[in-house]
């Protein structure tokens, strides 16, 4: 039987198919939202998480894709796999414990790294906008 994934892909097709798919968000953030926030004059923020094979790997695979939008002063980027690792090093919370086990998706503690991240950034540009 040839080998697949959970996705019915083969390695090669599966390594193809995650390029096209960094490409492709790639040129929705730098190209369509900056091109929109230009038009309405808007910051545009892009936070970028990780799942919980990436911490448990220590491998962030939007880490390409976060240099080189950290590169560009028009968009804020909040990398939250920086966060959720110096968490984890800081007080040795458990990378698990902040997932919902079933879906991947985040918990309410996993939420509230979100915000405890995201709401600083966010305050200071909204302050920074009000006040120019």
């Amino acid at each position: 039987m040839h080998p697949i994934n959970w996705l019915f892909l083969t390695d090669e097709e599966y390594r193809e198919a995650e390029k096209d798919a960094f490409e492709i968000l790639e040129q929705c953030i730098v190209g369509d939202y900056l091109k929109l926030s230009r038009e309405q004059n808007f910051k545009l923020i892009v936070v970028l998480h990780p799942v919980l094979s990436e911490l448990e790997q220590n491998n962030f695979l939007l880490h390409p894709l976060a240099v080189k939008l950290q590169k560009l002063p028009e968009i804020k980027t909040i990398n939250l796999f920086e966060a959720f690792k110096k968490t984890n090093q800081q007080s040795d919370i458990e990378y698990k414990s902040l997932y919902w086990l079933k879906d991947g998706h985040n918990n309410s503690r996993g939420y509230q790294l979100w915000a405890d991240h995201t709401y600083p950034e966010v305050d200071f540009i909204l302050s920074d906008t009000l006040h120019n």
